[in-house]
Order: C-alpha cells, then sequence, then structure tokens
C-alpha cells in the first residue's frame, strides 16, 4: 500500500467506528420504532385471534362439515401472507 492507500484506509475505518457507535447509540436510546411495534401488535392481535378460534372450535366439538374445495385455497400461505403484509403496513402507517 502506498501511503496516501494506508491514509485514506484508516480514514475510512476510524468512518465506519464512529458510524458503528452512533447506531450503538441509538439502539440503547429507546427510540420509537413503527415497524417493531406494528410486528408485535399485529402478532398479539394475531395470537388472540387463534385462540377465538381455537375456543371455539372446542365449543363445537369440532367442524362438522369439511370445508369446500378449490381449485386456491383461500386460506392457503400465499394469500395469508399478503393480508398480514398489508395489514403491517396499515399499522406501520398510523
Amino acid at each position: 500500500l502506498t501511503h496516501n492507500e494506508a491514509q485514506r484506509l484508516q480514514e475510512m475505518y476510524m468512518r465506519k467506528r464512529m458510524l458503528d457507535r452512533k447506531i450503538l447509540w441509538m439502539k440503547m436510546q429507546d427510540l420509537p420504532n413503527p415497524q417493531k411495534e406494528a410486528k408485535m401488535t399485529f402478532r398479539r392481535a394475531q395470537r388472540e385471534e387463534e385462540a377465538k378460534q381455537a375456543a371455539a372450535r372446542d365449543s363445537l366439538g369440532g367442524e362438522m362439515y369439511p370445508p369446500p374445495f378449490l381449485d386456491s385455497n383461500p386460506d392457503g400461505r400465499r394469500f395469508s401472507k399478503m393480508e398480514e403484509e398489508g395489514r403491517r403496513e396499515e399499522l406501520e402507517s398510523r
């Protein structure tokens, strides 16, 4: 390495350390994080909904009829993931 390259490398390293310290300090401060809050709210609501559904299923003694056959499952992973993403984005934007 030439002197200029070594000097530039040292400057970049010092800048990285400074930014790492700033990020660590920001994480130590308990700043509001809308993404994290939305995620936790959504998970809490989802757990409550699942508990209600389980209680309803237990009170009925199970399903009386099997679900109808469809080409695409309305409770499929793709659709449920899209709905969850939409709800989470809505919570984040509030």
